[in-house]
């Protein structure tokens, strides 16, 4: 695929270009949610190193981060296998 002059994170040039990303819709998308999620992890990682203990917020309360990553993390396998299963 050929990179468009300026591109980050290697965004292909198949389509309109937008915020120095060129490719097709999802691929845009793809690689903005991906920045924002990194952006997000640098932000916690500065929060810990500080000695802080992130929490999310949750409807029934707030949870440990580490604890909520690690039940997503399990939660989405699970549900995973059901989907292959069936």
């Amino acid at each position: 695929a050929v990179v468009a002059e300026g591109a980050r994170h290697g965004a292909r040039a198949a389509g309109r270009v937008v915020d120095g990303l060129a490719g097709d819709a999802l691929d845009l998308a793809w690689h903005r949610a991906r920045a924002e999620l990194a952006a997000g992890f640098d932000v916690v990682g500065d929060v810990v190193r500080r000695g802080a203990v992130p929490v999310l917020p949750l409807p029934y309360g707030d949870v440990p981060l580490a604890v909520a990553l690690d039940t997503f993390v399990m939660e989405a396998a699970v549900h995973h296998d059901d989907l292959q299963a069936a």
